[in-house]
């Protein structure tokens, strides 16, 4: 069983927001407030408190600790899910517990840099909640997929050839679902893990930030044990493509693309439509 996960740290401190537009001596601009500093953007050009342009450097910033922290994310996940010897079978607790754990320790690595998000499904959902702009959206997804496609890629180059496996760390269906079944247990996985994005989001959940990475991994190890058995668990179309890439084992892959972007997209409508007040975000 896999268990592809992403995550979030409620910490939007200097990440590419939709802005709240307002007018300023005649000149469009654009500003948001976080712990550091006021962000203003004028004419695309990103500047802090000080003057100083922010833009090409915020986006490095977080292209790298995505590329990164995905990367890191799918070399040691997959590597759960080889057994090194045919007498000492994987079993579903070895990939649930290292995709969990993993997960919550590039949060404290990369949290506060790019909420490490690791997934498309969760950028996907920032954008909709309004944390980040279209620009910012497409530096994540980019470094999410080649964060997965070369962590993967590390772990076949560092692996013994006997040891790869054409379904080596692959998430596919079980033989049994329709692929509409799957779509669904993926869809139905994939909002519990976007519902706990927006809670951690929400403005009321500020003071309640400590475990952030404890509550990831107990809600990922959960959700791999509950549905591994279904599809693998993935939640996430990154951690589905770069072991297909790498054993060109394709089985039902829209599946981790169709499922978790619509979850990323309907999740975060719901919560802000029934439980945001105010128009919070």
């Amino acid at each position: 069983m896999n268990s592809g996960n992403s995550v979030f740290l409620a910490s939007h401190d200097r990440i590419g927001r939709q802005p709240r537009v307002t007018d300023s001596g005649g000149m469009t601009m654009s500003e948001f407030t976080n712990n550091d500093a006021t962000i203003k953007v004028e004419e695309g050009k990103d500047t802090d408190s000080n003057g100083s342009k922010t833009d090409v450097g915020r986006y490095l910033e977080v292209f790298g600790a995505e590329l990164v922290g995905t990367g890191v994310l799918l070399c040691i996940g997959c590597a759960s899910c080889i057994a090194g010897d045919d007498d000492k079978p994987i079993t579903d607790f070895h990939s649930a517990l290292t995709f969990g754990f993993t997960v919550s320790t590039i949060i404290c690595i990369f949290g506060h840099i790019s909420a490490a998000h690791l997934n498309p499904a969760v950028t996907v959902a920032f954008y909709v909640l309004g944390h980040i702009n279209v620009p910012m959206m497409l530096v994540y997804f980019i470094a999410q997929i080649m964060g997965a496609i070369m962590g993967v890629g590390v772990l076949v180059l560092l692996t013994p050839e006997g040891w790869i496996k054409s379904d080596m760390c692959v998430t596919q269906p079980h033989d049994n679902l329709t692929g509409y079944q799957a779509a669904g247990i993926e869809f139905v996985a994939t909002m519990a893990l976007i519902f706990l994005v927006c809670g951690l989001s929400d403005p009321r959940c500020a003071a309640r930030q400590d475990s952030v990475p404890l509550k990831f991994a107990a809600l990922l190890i959960a959700l791999s044990l509950a549905v591994g058995k279904y599809t693998g668990a993935s939640l996430n179309p990154v951690r589905s493509l770069g072991p297909a890439i790498w054993t060109g084992n394709w089985n039902q892959h829209w599946v981790y693309w169709v499922s978790p972007l619509s979850a990323g997209i309907v999740t975060p409508l719901f919560y802000t439509t029934c439980f945001l007040r105010g128009g919070q975000s």
